[in-house]
């Protein structure tokens, strides 16, 4: 039997923790290549997966914006199409990415391919309202261009992989067949946990109990409800002058949230680091006594999924979080859910914790819900998910 030879495309956001889940596959029966463009964002620093760069229309400012604002062009990676004629898979993520279509039209040059597409977006609405910046609302003709690329990738695509019941939702309200979708959470190869005393000591977190707020720092994120809660916190609780909030992400609204931190005299208990290596924080996770994250709702977005919030319970790490998309989905019940824009939820929900054996449940209701985020298990999904297609 040949191996089935598959083409992971991502645009420009190929990510070394996705490829981690397929480098585990048979070599005997699958033979995995990754595509994406020129100017892929993550870093593919350790990919041991062959990777093939096309030119992308996200490769510069203007080519992106030119092909997504005139065509509602996402990712357009040229010359996908010839480049997919050696394949029998092309696995691609979004129904909005141009890649997407591309790979649907691909199938007019290769009959035997077939087209798997994992679906995170689960916004309703998204594209047909206050999207464009400046404007109320796209253009009708924008609109059109956009939906009709959704449409037709729609028709042409063989499976649908919704990693919650969210986007699944959302495909079946955009027209998808129901036989073709199937709900695939996302899973994760971890690093081993090794000894984390040297990065305690490189945090400069000795002997304190630390908590973990890791996000992009912009207002969605809910950074400054954490803020605020960690504020109100150290107000409400003789614990709380012994726990330290490292806040990790660079965005937007760093340098005022930096601000905010010396204004609220905060600068003992809260560490604000723009960025901390993805190895690192793995080592972190186990040792931190809770992650927070205060995701909040916009007209255009809502949170996805939250990888962070798989990452941490994979660790064995509580969660507070916010009823925000699929949150809830993903949390279930290691750890508390909060109503969003809401610091003092959050604050209540810190001192919550501090209950000895409420906090143990947390930890062991961690253990029990992980066994959905396993490497393994997702690999055994996707590989059901192909042999259903070919």
């Amino acid at each position: 039997m040949q191996p089935i030879n598959i083409a992971i495309v991502r645009g420009d956001s190929l990510k070394k923790q996705e490829t981690q889940v397929f480098e585990q596959f048979d070599k005997e029966k699958f033979n995995i290549t990754a595509c994406c463009g020129l100017k892929n964002i993550p870093s593919l620093e350790g990919v041991s997966l062959p990777v093939k760069r096309l030119r992308s229309s996200a490769d510069t400012f203007v080519g992106k914006n030119f092909y997504k604002y005139l065509f509602g062009r996402y990712n357009m990676l040229f010359g996908l199409e010839n480049e997919l004629r050696a394949y029998d898979i092309a696995h691609t993520v979004e129904l909005y990415n141009y890649y997407t279509l591309q790979a649907v039209r691909a199938k007019r040059l290769n009959t035997k391919l077939k087209v798997v597409t994992t679906v995170v977006d689960n916004t309703f609405g998204r594209f047909e309202y206050n999207y464009w910046p400046r404007f109320r609302m796209p253009p009708a003709y924008w609109r059109e261009k956009i939906n009709g690329i959704m449409q037709e990738s729609i028709r042409g695509i063989d499976a649908f992989l919704a990693i919650s019941s969210y986007s699944a939702e959302l495909i079946r309200d955009l027209g998808a067949p129901q036989n073709k979708i199937t709900i695939i959470p996302e899973g994760f190869v971890l690093p081993p946990v090794k000894k984390a005393d040297g990065l305690i000591k490189k945090y400069g977190l000795e002997g304190a109990s630390f908590y973990l707020s890791i996000s992009r720092q912009v207002w969605e994120k809910g950074v400054y409800d954490v803020l605020y809660s960690w504020k109100m916190y150290q107000h409400s609780s003789p614990k709380a002058a012994q726990q330290i909030l490292v806040m990790v992400g660079d965005g937007p609204e760093y340098a005022n949230i930096d601000r905010l931190i010396k204004e609220f005299n905060l600068k003992a208990n809260v560490k604000h680091i723009k960025t901390i290596p993805y190895e690192d924080l793995q080592q972190l996770y186990p040792h931190a006594r809770a992650l927070l994250l205060g995701s909040t709702p916009t007209r255009t977005w809502q949170e996805q999924y939250g990888y962070v919030l798989a990452e941490a319970i994979m660790h064995g790490c509580p969660v507070i979080s916010t009823i925000s998309g699929a949150i809830p989905e993903v949390i279930e019940n290691a750890g508390i859910l909060v109503p969003p824009a809401n610091p003092v939820a959050i604050k209540d929900a810190l001192l919550t914790i501090e209950n000895a054996e409420k906090y143990q449940k947390l930890k062991e209701h961690c253990q029990q819900v992980k066994e959905k985020f396993s490497g393994d298990l997702y690999k055994e999904r996707l590989i059901k998910a192909y042999f259903s297609v070919v």
